[in-house]
C-alpha cells in the first residue's frame, strides 16, 4: 500500500511537470504558469500565498512534513523542476531577476533532494544542479547555497 502511494504521487508529479513543459514549449507561458500553480496546490500542498515570504527551510518543512522519505525527496525535486520551468518562462520574457530567483529555488531544492535523500531511482524530472549553477552565473549565491553546491560537487 505504501509503495502504491509513492508510485501514484510520483506519477502525478511527472504528469503535472510534463504539462508545464508542454505549455511552455507551445509558447503558452500563462498556461504553463497556471499549471505550476495548480501543481503546487494539488500535488505539493502549497499555495502561492503561503510561499510569499517563506524561506527555503520553511518551504522544505511544508513539503516534507509527514511524508515518507521517497515522497519527501520527490516533492523536493518536483518543486525544483517546477521552479526551473518558471525560471525558463521568466527568462523568455526578459525578466532576468525573477528568473534568477526561480533558478535559485530550483537549485536549492535540487541540491537538498540530492544530498538529503536516497539517490536511487531519482525521478527523471530531477534538474541538473550544474545547469542551474550555470544559469545563476553572476548571481550572488547565499553562503548556505554555495555550501550545498560544494557538497554536491565533492560527493
Amino acid at each position: 500500500m505504501r509503495q502504491d502511494y509513492i508510485l501514484r504521487t510520483l506519477e502525478r508529479l511527472i504528469q503535472a511537470i510534463a504539462q508545464v513543459i508542454l505549455q511552455r514549449e507551445l509558447g503558452r507561458p500563462e498556461a504553463a504558469l497556471h499549471q505550476v500553480l495548480l501543481t503546487l496546490h494539488h500535488q505539493l500542498g502549497l499555495d502561492i500565498s503561503q510561499l510569499t515570504g517563506m524561506g527555503p527551510d520553511e518551504i522544505h518543512r511544508r513539503l516534507t512534513h509527514g511524508e515518507t522519505v521517497l515522497v519527501a525527496r520527490d516533492k523536493c525535486l518536483a518543486f525544483a523542476a517546477l521552479n526551473r520551468q518558471v525560471g525558463l518562462i521568466y527568462l523568455d520574457r526578459g525578466a532576468t531577476e525573477m528568473a534568477q530567483t526561480a533558478f535559485h529555488l530550483a537549485l536549492v531544492f535540487t541540491l537538498r533532494g540530492r544530498l538529503e535523500y536516497p539517490a536511487e531511482d531519482r525521478p527523471e524530472f530531477t534538474p541538473s544542479f550544474e545547469e542551474l549553477v550555470g544559469r545563476l552565473t553572476g548571481f550572488d549565491l547565499p553562503p548556505d547555497t554555495q555550501r550545498l553546491v560544494e557538497m554536491a560537487r565533492a560527493g
